[in-house]
């Protein structure tokens, strides 16, 4: 029988008087395997985990895409902020369009940076939507039929973060 016992896994250590029973052996054999399997699930789980750091590591230079809805107030111009300038917003009226094509009314649209949804007013050009800093501006200009901020009206936005 073992007179010593190691200080982690409490394998046997004997002596050179000790007698060797291999019952001690089969319970030393029992716990290096059970440590070593857990070492192994251990380097599965880090492997596991690498490879999920990865992938948020490739996702976070993905676009995100942020969904909502505002109602119109009948304010000339109207900032909706988002907390970040989106790269792309596409916005359209509760009913599932951005313009009416039997009466050439405006509602939004598709804006990109530096490229605002326009339309060809009755003097100048008009803006429909445009992207700003932190967010969106949508107008209204009842003489011009541009109503991306009609009162009252519930509209849909899709924002690309």
């Amino acid at each position: 029988m073992a007179s010593n016992y190691t200080e982690n896994y409490g394998l046997c250590q004997w002596e050179a008087t000790d007698q060797v029973l291999r019952e001690e052996f089969n319970q030393d054999n029992t716990k290096v395997d059970a440590a070593l399997s857990n070492l192994e699930e251990k380097k599965a789980e880090q492997s596991a985990m690498q490879q999920l750091g990865q992938r948020l590591e490739q996702l976070e230079g993905m676009p995100q895409l942020v969904i909502g809805s505002y109602t119109g107030n009948n304010k000339e111009s109207r900032l909706i902020s988002l907390g970040f300038t989106p790269k792309a917003v596409l916005v359209f009226v509760s009913r599932g369009y951005s313009a009416d094509p039997y009466t050439d009314y405006y509602y939004g649209g598709l804006a990109l940076p530096e490229k605002p949804v326009t339309v060809q007013g009755k003097y100048s050009q008009k803006t429909v939507l445009s992207i700003e800093e932190q967010g969106f501006r949508v107008y209204y200009d009842r003489s011009d039929t541009i109503f991306s901020n009609s009162s009252e009206t519930e509209f849909y936005y899709l924002a690309w973060k």
